[in-house]
């Protein structure tokens, strides 16, 4: 990410243990560290550590929690490294505490990581999982480039991110069911919640056309730019950008529109859409360069899935073939993401196979490397035959890849799961094959029913393999 944004570890500096306007309160009338320890241990830990018999080792850990705290209200910027002094954020949080939540809201969402915080939790709820599952959010906030402050991943251990969406709660930007409240967040924030998310999602010419635009109106304020003058003059300033000159309207110019950016006035068809007009909107009118200078450059290449899992569902079962194979892609998308894989590429695009399958390719990067074929079948009313199952097997080896997981929205025939049995004891390969009825679990519950059959799956394989080694 190209901003500075960081995960401030929080330890006991949150609203569920600590008071805000004491804490800053014991700075501001603190001479020293140990000072400000002692008011903070004897109005929040004097209960804690009783099971240490020694008083001076009881006393050591109690100093410690309050020395969390400290380094809490460090993290969060409220206080100035290396001295028991309030930074200019603190003061004025503590003197102005009517505005307090609001000053400090826009400070976590614009200075600190809260616009990623409140993305990876929008993220998870509309897949159906809790926002604060601390691994998946973990995974989530590190997709967006998102550290500690000392340049770590953030860990899938850690509560940090659990206790900075605490702030959030305590700042009124969350409802207690983890939901933004919008009026709230545009009133102080200055923008819709959904606006950052909308404009990292875009592809890199979209999204240079747009900032282009979004330059051209701080300064001319017009009421319209023809498209023409528009990509003459970014691709000077920025390039050649543009990979298909006689595409800009099915490429850029329509999904800008669909995202909310602009406005098309279209005057003739023209070749490939470069014609006519656009006009700015108000939530491009709402973006500032800051937006713009945080967008993650490798977002897209992540292909991360923010649609609800019902919404999904129900376009699946589109009869339009596009809006059908566009659903099939992001349900394998989505199914990695659920696993835990990063997208790679497509193997086949819906569109080329009129919606009827689309086939990814996931990887796992850590301590050892994996590859994954997922492959996604719209075939409610005909079973997957084993002959599929074997196309999939030999996809995997041609692709080097270490496992297949095939999805219909039907049945698999015996022979096919006997096939993919027999793989998984005669090779390397695991296959894990999701039926329907495992995809209706999946569409009630969430990731949790997913991954628990695939657990089943794998302990299926192991033990398999156990057998033919005896």
């Amino acid at each position: 990410m190209t901003s500075q944004k960081y995960l401030p570890s929080t330890n006991e500096f949150t609203p569920n243990i600590i008071d805000l306007f004491f804490c800053l309160e014991a700075i501001k009338t603190s001479n020293d560290r140990s000072q400000f320890i002692d008011k903070v241990r004897d109005e929040y830990f004097l209960e804690k550590a009783k099971t240490r018999t020694d008083p001076k080792e009881r006393l050591i850990q109690q100093n410690k929690l309050a020395g969390n705290v400290l380094i809490g209200l460090r993290n969060y910027l409220l206080v100035k490294e290396e001295q028991i002094e309030l930074t200019a954020l603190g003061n004025q949080i503590l003197n102005e505490p009517e505005k307090a939540k609001d000053v400090f809201a826009k400070h976590l969402v614009d200075i600190l990581c809260g616009t990623e915080i409140l993305l990876s939790m929008d993220r998870l709820k509309s897949r159906g999982v809790s926002p604060r599952n601390k691994k998946l959010l973990a995974d989530e906030l590190n997709s967006l480039g998102i550290q500690t402050k000392t340049g770590r991943n953030v860990s899938q251990s850690t509560t940090d991110h659990t206790k900075f969406a605490t702030w959030l709660n305590w700042c009124e930007i969350l409802d207690d069911s983890d939901s933004i409240i919008e009026e709230r967040f545009h009133n102080i924030i200055g923008r819709n919640s959904g606006l950052t998310s909308s404009l990292w999602a875009l592809s890199d010419e979209q999204f240079i056309f747009l900032k282009h635009l979004w330059e051209e109106d701080r300064t001319k304020e017009q009421s319209s730019y023809t498209v023409k003058s528009l990509v003459n003059d970014s691709k000077a300033h920025y390039g050649d950008y543009i990979s298909k000159m006689d595409q800009i309207a099915a490429n850029i110019i329509q999904p800008l529109e669909e995202a909310g950016f602009l406005k098309i006035h279209r005057t003739s068809e023209g070749r490939g859409g470069n014609s006519g007009s656009v006009e700015p909107t108000q939530d491009l009118s709402e973006l500032t360069a800051k937006d713009f200078d945080n967008k993650n450059d490798n977002f897209n290449t992540d292909m991360r899935v923010t649609k609800p899992l019902s919404q999904i569902f129900e376009e699946i079962e589109s009869e339009d073939t596009h809006i059908k194979g566009i659903a099939l892609e992001e349900l394998s998308i989505l199914i990695g993401q659920s696993l835990g894989l990063k997208f790679s590429s497509f193997r086949t695009m819906s569109s080329d196979t009129g919606g009827a399958e689309v086939d990814v390719i996931f990887e796992q990067q850590g301590i050892f490397y994996s590859k994954w074929l997922v492959q996604c079948k719209n075939t409610p009313k005909s079973p997957i035959h084993v002959s599929t199952v074997a196309k999939e097997v030999g996809n995997a080896l041609v692709n080097t890849a270490n496992g297949v997981i095939i999805v219909t929205s039907g049945k698999f025939t015996k022979a096919a799961v006997q096939y993919a049995e027999a793989t998984m004891i005669k090779s390397n390969l695991q296959v894990h094959l999701i039926d329907g009825e495992l995809l209706k679990l999946y569409k009630l519950n969430g990731t949790a029913a997913l991954v628990r059959e695939l657990l089943v799956s794998s302990e299926k394989a192991a033990s398999l393999r156990n057998q033919s080694i005896i």
